[in-house]
């Protein structure tokens, strides 16, 4: 895979991708997964301010390339989302280290 090419799972939210539109970036609002094979991609064509909808498979993959925007998510509070899985149970780790008042 080349250097710039994304992956279905490289796109996330505040993403600017190209190769969702033949001639310019598009900026992720949200990701569908649907399997582990295709996504519903919601973007705004940040040129019109309009909200688009497509359905992207594997097959989609070497058009698209990341433009800006992390590739990785660092902001997710873990403690917070429900959808994490915890299976070491590290709030009751977090909670357990607080200093008694």
């Amino acid at each position: 895979m080349p250097a710039d090419q994304a992956r279905l799972g490289d796109l996330m939210k505040g993403t600017l991708v190209s190769g969702v539109l033949a001639d310019r970036a598009v900026r992720v609002v949200d990701v569908a997964w649907h399997g582990s094979s295709a996504i519903t991609l919601t973007y705004t064509d940040e040129e019109t301010g309009k909200v688009y909808h497509e359905l992207l498979y594997r097959d989609d993959e070497p058009r698209l390339a990341v433009v800006a925007g992390r590739a990785w998510p660092m902001d997710a509070d873990v403690l917070l989302d429900p959808d994490i899985h915890d299976p070491v149970g590290a709030e009751s780790v977090i909670h357990g280290l607080r200093p008694a008042l």
